[in-house]
């Protein structure tokens, strides 16, 4: 973002700290951080130079600040214009704003009337960010910063679009219901297939949110039990994400806390009876982790403890996926290595390299996943590539480029993402 000049005529630099959500006024000349502003919406902000004034949006006001002077003298100038994703001044000297609902709003500084405009913007395509067999036997996918769902039936080629969530990290069935992880805050829902989506008025409907939590790319439907798991990724700048448990019959949803100190969760399993959970030693983003590598934990839903912690593959920075192989151990991926973990054993029995992974430079929150096939064969997606593993020699073939994320539908067909397109990959019988 370019400085912003204030009526002492001092360029000032507005930074947004993400984990608080405060905004620090920086004194470009004296190196100093003057004050900090809460609510500032950063996507968008307007610098009249001339006045040395800064107009932005906050809580859906337009608002107007000298940033040489305290943040409490800002004037509010209009209220319910929404969030601003653009701010500029016209020939004509009023100010327009582009909202993120996608309304042009005018404010004329000379009267203070505000005029708003409904624009018809064609939707475009955003990239897919989940992707689930849905109960309804339909692909159900989210979208990736701007939200949104939208469900594939295969049945009739159709597509139909599901507005009205933020972005899904991930998502889980049981029974008739869709579990949702929604980013940011945290935040949960469950989706009755067997009703219409309508967000307005509760289906879905929200479950509630984890404080200090971020997203959640790791959920689990416990057979038998009145249970759903999460695994988390905490909010910016913290380290530890929470393992969360919701029963739907008390709906209540409840954080047990970062079981593994300093770590994240990535991937869960059930296996004998014990949730099974796989680590990632990154945090939010903006910290680095404290970790070295990345584990398995054993949890008892039932006594709602931890029953053992091993490390599955040395080194590696995340356990991404896995699943229940056919050879009823665990099958996993952390750092591109294949592992069989023994449940009963509790350690791992075998391992293969399927492919080099970069060193870690930022995070890892997600990478490999698997299915378990009819056939017995394993498939998966990882390092860019959809993949088959024979289920009982382990030979590791690459079947197609540009494949991530993964869903296996009844009939054994294949569901994965490139970019914004959504890819069948079919296996003859």
């Amino acid at each position: 973002m370019e400085p912003v000049t204030g009526s002492d005529g001092k360029d000032r630099l507005l930074a947004l700290l993400t984990s608080s959500h405060q905004t620090l006024v920086y004194n470009i000349g004296t190196g100093q951080v003057e004050q900090e502003i809460s609510g500032m919406d950063m996507k968008a902000v307007w610098n009249d130079r001339q006045a040395g004034q800064v107009y932005y949006t906050s809580q859906s006001s337009l608002k107007r600040f000298d940033p040489s002077a305290p943040s409490q003298s800002a004037e509010t100038l209009a209220t319910g214009v929404g969030t601003a994703n653009a701010i500029t001044k016209g020939k004509d000297g009023k100010i327009y704003l582009l909202t993120s609902g996608g309304v042009l709003v005018k404010y004329n500084p000379g009267n203070g009337k505000v005029e708003r405009q409904k624009l018809d913007i064609p939707a475009q395509p955003i990239p897919i960010n989940a992707i689930l067999y849905g109960p309804d036997g339909k692909i159900w996918m989210g979208g990736y910063l701007a939200g949104g769902h939208a469900a594939y039936d295969p049945i009739t080629g159709k597509t139909t679009r599901h507005p009205g969530l933020d972005q899904t990290e991930s998502m889980v069935v049981k029974g008739k219901s869709i579990y949702l992880g929604i980013y940011p805050k945290g935040r949960f829902y469950v989706y009755d297939s067997e009703k219409p989506w309508d967000a307005a008025s509760g289906n879905p409907r929200k479950l509630g949110a984890i404080e200090g939590q971020g997203r959640s790319f790791a959920m689990l439907d416990v057979p038998g039990h009145d249970l759903v798991v999460f695994g988390m990724i905490p909010e910016y700048g913290k380290l530890g994400g929470a393992l969360v448990t919701y029963h739907s019959a008390k709906d209540q949803l409840v954080s047990h806390g970062a079981v593994v100190p300093s770590q994240a969760i990535a991937s869960l399993v059930m296996a004998d009876s014990l949730v099974l959970g796989g680590t990632t030693i990154s945090g939010g983003l903006g910290i680095r982790p404290a970790a070295r590598e990345a584990v398995i934990f054993g949890w008892n839903v039932r006594e709602n403890k931890k029953e053992f912690e091993v490390v599955p593959v040395p080194g590696a920075a995340a356990v991404t996926c896995m699943i229940q192989g056919p050879d009823g151990n665990v099958w996993g991926i952390a750092g591109g290595v294949l592992f069989i973990f023994d449940t009963g054993k509790r350690e791992v029995i075998a391992s293969r390299r399927l492919f080099e992974v970069p060193p870690l430079t930022s995070h890892v929150w997600r990478g490999a996943t698997m299915v378990l096939h009819p056939s017995g064969d394993v498939y998966g997606t990882g390092n860019d590539q959809l993949f088959r593993i024979d289920g009982k020699t382990h030979d590791f073939t690459v079947l197609a480029k540009g494949a991530s994320l993964l869903a296996m539908d009844k009939d054994g067909h294949l569901y994965f993402r490139k970019a914004r397109e959504l890819w069948r990959y079919t296996i003859e019988k």
